[in-house]
């Protein structure tokens, strides 16, 4: 048996996938008290999770792979946009921004929002 034959079967994306979506996930927890750091870890983290979903045979794959793109791409705009407003002049740091969605309360929902769904609350 050769090598190419052994790893015929071998799905080849999961292992990066895995890879991805632990070093992004960790990666976001160390940087979640700046929150721009975070939202952008939380993108590697997806990108292990579309490599996994590749290598599922599913046949709504087609359909539900480039929504869940959409949808993260969405989210993190949405979050970073939010986060530059409630963040002008201050460090985007969670501790700096404590209570400045007091003072702006739609860009602190949307923020919450946009952080919910794009670091894992969806």
């Amino acid at each position: 048996m050769t090598i190419s034959t052994a790893l015929a079967g071998f799905p080849v994306l999961l292992v990066p996938g895995l890879l991805f979506l632990l070093f992004g996930t960790w990666q976001a927890v160390r940087q979640r008290e700046n929150l721009k750091r975070l939202i952008c870890w939380g993108a590697l983290q997806d990108a292990g999770v579309v490599c996994i979903a590749l290598e599922c045979p599913a046949p709504a794959l087609a359909d539900a792979l480039p929504l869940f793109i959409l949808f993260q791409a969405a989210t993190r705009l949405l979050a970073l946009s939010a986060l530059g407003d409630l963040a002008k002049g201050l460090t985007p740091a969670l501790s700096a921004l404590r209570g400045v969605g007091r003072q702006r309360p739609v860009s602190g929902a949307l923020l919450g929002l946009g952080l919910m769904a794009s670091v894992g609350g969806s």
